[in-house]
């Protein structure tokens, strides 16, 4: 400068401490299972630093019960035993997210007789966490479908979720298998009476237990051998009628047979045969 001269002062540039983020990591565990150890995450290092640049360690903590419901819960950080000549610390809090667990519900196998109606309607349900049963965890019903009018044989029992609800579960369906068993059907000779040195009468038969809006055609195929023992000459009294399964067959019945009775009464006409007298007289 033309008009002056210099003379200095030295002065203090201050370098402070950079601030470091220490994350808590977000987590998720499954209602039941134990809650992950919490984890973190330190952003923001500079000048080429890494983790080596700090000594100690976070304290992250999950505010959660030790036996969490599902939902949200948060994860913070503190200081802990962290520490940095060169950085200082915020911290940021993460999320626990506790997720609902799942439930197996199998139909129960069972089995009813042919045309019975009777709807299953058994369960078992597995897999409940904690303490949990199906009193204290869940609410509503599941819904079981079968074909109770199927033919003899096995049908399947599919379980569906119907009512059924939880707030800490979801739900997984197993089928049963229903077993559906014979039905009982009597084939009965039907009792006659005949009267004696008459044709003897037609012999037939009644079924009795009948399901499902069955016909006799539609439930047994063939037809049963009737017979009786008396013939158009017997004597006054009491005959069976005999039925036996011939060619008779069922998918549906277990098939039995009931004898009959043929009752031949005494004709009228026995009774008023008029007599004839012959007198003998001696020459």
């Amino acid at each position: 400068a033309a008009n002056y001269s210099f003379s200095f002062q030295p002065g203090t540039l201050v370098i402070g401490t950079a601030p470091l983020l220490v994350t808590a990591q977000n987590a998720t565990a499954v209602y039941g299972a134990p809650t992950p150890a919490p984890t973190f995450a330190i952003t923001g290092f500079l000048n080429g630093d890494t983790a080596a640049a700090i000594t100690g360690s976070p304290n992250c903590v999950a505010k959660a019960s030790a036996t969490p419901a599902v939902g949200n819960y948060p994860i913070t950080c503190s200081a802990g035993t962290l520490a940095s000549s060169n950085y200082s610390f915020t911290f940021a809090p993460g999320t626990l997210a506790i997720t609902p667990a799942q439930l197996l519900v199998t139909a129960a196998n069972t089995s009813i007789v042919y045309g019975s109606g009777t709807a299953p309607t058994a369960v078992s349900i597995t897999g409940f966490a904690y303490q949990d049963t199906a009193a204290t965890a869940l609410t509503g019903a599941p819904s079981l479908t079968a074909t109770l009018t199927g033919p003899v044989g096995s049908a399947p029992i599919v379980a569906s979720q119907g009512t059924l609800a939880a707030a800490n579960y979801t739900f997984a369906f197993a089928p049963g298998v229903l077993t559906i068993t014979p039905a009982q059907l009597v084939l009965s000779a039907d009792n006659q009476t005949m009267m004696q040195g008459a044709a003897l009468p037609p012999l037939t038969f009644t079924a009795h237990g009948l399901v499902n809006g069955d016909s006799l055609s539609k439930a047994v195929t063939g037809t049963p051998v009737l017979s009786t023992t008396a013939t158009a000459t017997s004597a006054p009294g009491t005959y069976p009628i005999s039925i036996a399964a011939g060619n008779t067959a069922s998918a549906n019945y277990t098939v039995s047979f009931v004898s009959g009775t043929l009752t031949v009464n005494q004709s009228t006409s026995a009774h008023h045969t008029p007599r004839r007298i012959i007198l003998l007289t001696g020459s």
